[in-house]
């Protein structure tokens, strides 16, 4: 095995993991949500947090299109979802033009959007995305 054969899979593994535990955690929400619907079980509500999110979408192209497909319908199954990473330039930085549309709109989506200090470019990307008043800016920047 080459070195850049190793990088490659030092890459895609811990993506590849990070995607299999979420999509078990929602694959059991799937259940729980057809037990409620039999009438077998109560109604519960949910809450995903995919953390570190950048690093499961640079694992190869075309794992935004995994990653999106997770997160679609939740709220009809009382589930909400929250998306952490460090920097709009992280979705950015994916290698092809259709995932990082496609994760644009993970950003686009989101009803509420949690931010900390942030440099006055990374403040121009959001504003993009989700208009921020002078004071907001200011609290935020």
């Amino acid at each position: 095995m080459t070195y850049a054969q190793a990088a490659g899979w030092a890459a895609t593994l811990p993506s590849a993991a990070m995607l299999c535990v979420w999509s078990y955690g929602f694959g059991m929400v799937d259940a729980a949500s057809v037990l409620t619907e039999q009438g077998l079980a109560p109604r519960h509500s949910y809450l995903a947090v995919m953390d570190e999110l950048w690093r499961a979408l640079r694992g190869a192209p075309g794992l935004v299109e995994y990653a999106d497909s997770l997160t679609r319908l939740n709220r009809a199954k009382g589930m909400g979802t929250i998306m952490i990473t460090h920097s709009l330039a992280d979705l950015e930085a994916l290698t092809t033009s259709a995932d990082r549309a496609k994760a644009r709109g993970f950003v686009e989506r989101c009803a509420i959007t949690v931010m900390g200090g942030l440099p006055p470019r990374e403040l121009a990307r959001v504003g993009e995305i989700t208009p921020l008043t002078e004071p907001e800016q200011e609290l935020v920047g």
